[in-house]
C-alpha cells in the first residue's frame, strides 16, 4: 500500500528483506515496528498527528505484509540488529524507537543493548514476561487463516470496548488483515506467543529512556502484570497508563501516543 507522504523501499536484514515506508527529511528519526496481526498501517493514524519535526520510519515485520516471510524462531534480539541495519541502510543517525507489543519486545532489547543506535524507546501494549508455551491463537491462525471472521475476533480481543464501537477502527485492522499470508502469519504467531524468552532483564539493563506505554482496557497484558513485573525497575523506565484503551494504542489514541513521544524525546535531551 502506497502512503501519501511516505516513500517505499526494502532494506536487506539478517531476518530477510524488510519492507519499509519513511518520510526524509531533518527531523528526529523514529523507527516504527507494529503488533503481532498487523502491518505498518497500524501507525498510519499516528504519522498523521506527527509534525515536520519528527522523521518516521515505518517497518512491516516478518509475516505481516509486505516484508519477506519469517525465518523460524527468530526472537526480539535478532529483530532488533535487524532495525539497527534498517538505520544503517537509510543512513540515519541515532533514532527514537515505537513499537506495540511485538515491536515493544524487539524496543526493549535496543534499549538495553543498541544505545548507540537507539537514543530512547517507546515500548505500547507490551508483554514483559516470558511466553507460558501452548497458545491457541498460532494454531487458529494456521487453521483459519486471514479471514474477516479470524480477524474480527483478533480485533475483537485487542481493541477496548469503545474502539470496537467505532467501525473505521475496527476496519483499520480487519482490511488489511485479510491480505496476510496464512504459513508466515501462523510462523510468527507461533515463534512470538510460544516461545518468548521475556524482556524484563533488558529493561532493567535498559541504557536509555524507555516509557513503557499501557492501555487500561488491555486484556491481553493487564497494566497491573506489567507494574508486577517491573516493580524493581530502574528511574529510566517509566509506566504511563492510557484511559479507555485496549492493546493497540497507536490505533486507539494516536494523540496520546504522538503526545508520549514528545515527552520522552525531551526527557532523553535532558
Amino acid at each position: 500500500m502506497e502512503h501519501p507522504v511516505l516513500e517505499s523501499v526494502r532494506i536487506n536484514t539478517r531476518v530477510g528483506q524488510l519492507a519499509v515506508w519513511h518520510r526524509p527529511g531533518a527531523g528526529t528519526p523514529l523507527l516504527l515496528w507494529p503488533s503481532l496481526f498487523t502491518d505498518h498501517t497500524l501507525y498510519e493514524p499516528l504519522v498523521a498527528a506527527l509534525d515536520a519535526s519528527w522523521s518516521p520510519v515505518l517497518v512491516d515485520g516478518p509475516g505481516f505484509g509486505a516484508s519477506d516471510p519469517p525465518l523460524p524462531r527468530v526472537q526480539p534480539d535478532q529483530y532488533a540488529a535487524a532495525a539497527r541495519e534498517v538505520l544503517d541502510a537509510l543512513e540515519l543517525g541515532r533514532a527514537g524507537w515505537l513499537g506495540t507489543s511485538w515491536g515493544g519486545q524487539i524496543g526493549a532489547y535496543l534499549a538495553a543493548d543498541h544505545a548507540d543506535r537507539i537514543a530512547w524507546a517507546l515500548l505500547a501494549n507490551t508483554p514483559v514476561e516470558p511466553a507460558r508455551g501452548a497458545s491457541w491463537v498460532p494454531l487458529l491462525a494456521r487453521l483459519l487463516g486471514p479471514t474477516r471472521f479470524y480477524g474480527g475476533r483478533v480485533a475483537a480481543s485487542m481493541l477496548s470496548s469503545s474502539s470496537r464501537a467505532r467501525p473505521e477502527v475496527l476496519e483499520q485492522m480487519v482490511g488489511r488483515f485479510v491480505g496476510f499470508a496464512r504459513r508466515p502469519m501462523g510462523r510468527t504467531a507461533a515463534t512470538t506467543l510460544q516461545h518468548f524468552p521475556g524482556v524484563v532483564d533488558e529493561l532493567l539493563r535498559a541504557r536509555v529512556p524507555v516509557t513503557v506505554l499501557m492501555g487500561a482496557q488491555d486484556r491481553l497484558y493487564p497494566p497491573e502484570s506489567t507494574q508486577a513485573a517491573l516493580a524493581d525497575r530502574p528511574a529510566r523506565v517509566l509506566l504511563v497508563e492510557v484511559p479507555g484503551c485496549g492493546h493497540l494504542l497507536p490505533l486507539e489514541a494516536p494523540q496520546a501516543v504522538a503526545d508520549e513521544l514528545e515527552r520522552l524525546r525531551e526527557r532523553a535531551a535532558e
